[in-house]
């Protein structure tokens, strides 16, 4: 197999892609930061976007806000919101509103123009999207994997996030911790990936698990008995560093006796 090269955005069918904050050329969002970044949606009079509640960061005066309900199965079965704010510009010019994930992360845009199929992502991952209700779906979709073990042991649940596109689509922002890579697999090409670094993937890709070596390996090398395997043809995006290890650094605090027995912090 060919070797696969790390490559700036410019370059993305050598390999991987780098995700940067000035994707955006001729779209009604701009992402503002390099770390823990903000996504500011350009609003023309009567349009919206809708938000998970407590992403919102500041708005123009005459951006209203009002709490729309959403797919009641959808959210249920992916730990969503069952109802979000959706902020609509009521003025006579345009305004905007910006949005922030509610964990330290960088933003993914999805134009979901380019996956009328749908595209996965794991529980958690959305947080925004352009438009209304109807332009952005987030619904239950069961886990694509090609096994058992993969359906358990792959990263994701057994009932996945997935996003799908309205009636009129538009754009939808997921979040992700660390430096964020995306690589179009072609058909029959396959990567091994660290479970909980995958963020996402589209509907045509292959889920699958691969044992990581012998026991030995498993026990000791830090990665777990199994990584996950990704198949084309379709888009996957990975992230460097899951939110699963970020909680892993500031444990929850167990008071024993009077005594705060919390190891964060310690090398």
């Amino acid at each position: 197999a060919a070797h696969l090269h790390w490559v700036p955005m410019a370059d993305i069918s050598a390999g991987y892609a780098l995700k940067g904050a000035d994707d955006n050329a001729g779209s009604p969002w701009t992402i503002h930061g390099t770390d823990c970044q903000i996504v500011e949606v350009m609003l023309q009079p009567g349009e919206s976007a809708m938000c998970e509640p407590g992403s919102m960061c500041y708005t123009s005066n005459d951006v209203k806000v009002k709490m729309s309900a959403a797919s009641m199965l959808g959210s249920a079965w992916t730990s969503e919101s069952l109802f979000k704010p959706k902020y609509t510009n009521t003025g006579n010019e345009p305004g905007f509103v910006a949005f922030t994930p509610n964990f330290p992360a960088n933003i993914i845009a999805l134009d979901l123009r380019s996956y009328p199929e749908g595209f996965y992502v794991k529980q958690g991952m959305y947080f925004a999207q352009t438009g209304d209700g109807g332009a952005c779906r987030i619904q239950a979709g069961i886990n694509p994997s090609r096994s058992l073990a993969a359906c358990c042991c792959g990263g994701f649940n057994l009932i996945m996030q997935k996003i799908e596109p309205g009636a009129q689509p538009g754009w939808c922002f997921i979040a992700a911790s660390g430096t964020i890579l995306e690589k179009e697999l072609g058909p029959g090409e396959m990567i091994v990936v660290s479970t909980g670094c995958v963020v996402g993937f589209s509907q045509n890709i292959s889920l699958d698990v691969r044992a990581n070596g012998n026991c030995c390996t498993c026990c000791f090398s830090g990665e777990g008995f199994f990584s996950t395997t990704l198949e084309g043809p379709g888009k996957v995006i990975l992230q460097s560093m899951p939110i699963d290890k970020i909680r892993a650094l500031f444990p929850v605090a167990r008071v024993q006796n009077g005594t705060d027995t919390s190891q964060a912090g310690e090398a």
